[in-house]
């Protein structure tokens, strides 16, 4: 099987049965905050690009946890009003720069958090959570299939 169509396979089936998975995790478990929309875009990010800068750590879990702390504490301190909005908003862009961890889901997650009102450190702890199971997933899945297929598609092309 060549990378791409591997590539391409594996991001229709992994990224719904990792937000299959979230979903019922957040059910059986109460922790709600283990699915949220931005982390479907997450997912597809990571398995869509596997060798992408969007596809590392900091990407991956830091920067959308750094939205959801900064957007709960502003809930918490400062309520949902625009300027809170705008200030937290500005805050979580900063942080992306200062880091080189462009992904914008994080700034989707950190509005969320001001739009549904979370500001417990239930949000937060909830989007590591999932944030670290996408990648764990993606790490397993490209090391053990993408990287293989690609050895296997080196090897054959080169006797």
């Amino acid at each position: 099987m060549r990378m791409e169509t591997f590539r391409i396979v594996s991001v229709l089936v992994a990224v719904p049965a990792f937000l299959a998975l979230a979903d019922l995790l957040a059910r059986t478990t109460g922790l709600h905050y283990l699915l949220f929309p931005p982390l479907a875009t997450i997912a597809y990010q990571a398995f869509s690009d596997p060798r992408g800068r969007r596809s590392r750590l900091r990407c991956l879990v830091l920067s959308p946890v750094l939205g959801a702390v900064v957007g709960a504490l502003t809930v918490h301190f400062f309520g949902d009003t625009p300027w809170s909005m705008a200030g937290s908003s500005l805050l979580v862009v900063g942080l992306m720069l200062l880091l080189r961890s462009e992904m914008p889901p994080a700034l989707a997650v950190n509005v969320l958090a001001l739009f549904i009102g979370a500001g417990t450190p239930w949000y937060p702890a909830g989007v590591f959570l999932a944030t670290a199971g996408v990648a764990l997933a993606f790490w397993v899945w490209r090391w053990v299939g993408f990287e293989a297929v690609g050895r296997r598609e080196t090897t054959a092309s080169h006797p």
